[in-house]
């Protein structure tokens, strides 16, 4: 494996206007995922050795949360995923 995407979605209610494949960010209400489990799951890619693979990549598709600019998401959601990263090896 070399290629991991990585994405949150709100599954559970039809009535949310983000339902379905709309890559909301991390931690939107109703959606599957909290920023912590994205932060998580970067960890375990680091402990497990992904990250050292010369051609292992991760890619993330998210809007910009709300209230805030797409330079503004950007910042928050690679605040949160590098504390994931920030596991000793």
């Amino acid at each position: 494996m070399n290629h991991i995407h990585l994405g949150n979605a709100v599954v559970k209610n039809k009535s949310d206007p983000l339902y379905g494949d709309k890559h909301v960010p991390w931690g939107y209400p109703g959606s599957e995922y909290t920023e912590q489990d994205g932060a998580s799951f970067v960890r375990m890619l680091r402990e497990n050795g992904y990250t050292d693979g010369e051609n292992a990549t991760v890619s993330f598709e998210m809007r910009p949360y709300a209230g805030l600019s797409a330079d503004e998401s950007l910042r928050r959601f690679v605040a949160v995923f590098e504390r994931g990263m920030t596991v000793e090896r």
